[in-house]
């Protein structure tokens, strides 16, 4: 019987806007700047490659250290 009062409790606490209750505009505005995001890590994500790309070639041939 304690199961019961805990639909009640989960649905008092959601208190984050839905995507139901969003203005076209506050869509647009999240995805742009889930976008950016995304687009900033990649590019962190190359920069790492490339520099551990070239620690990697400067460093071969001495994989034993």
């Amino acid at each position: 019987m304690e199961n019961q009062s805990l639909p009640n409790a989960v649905t008092e606490q959601s208190s984050t806007p839905t995507s139901s209750t969003l203005t076209p505009a506050q869509k647009k505005a999240i995805a742009k700047k889930m976008l950016e995001k995304s687009t900033r890590n990649k590019i962190n994500n190359n920069k790492y490659f490339e520099f551990y790309d070239d620690i990697k070639d400067r460093t071969r041939g001495h994989e034993d250290w």
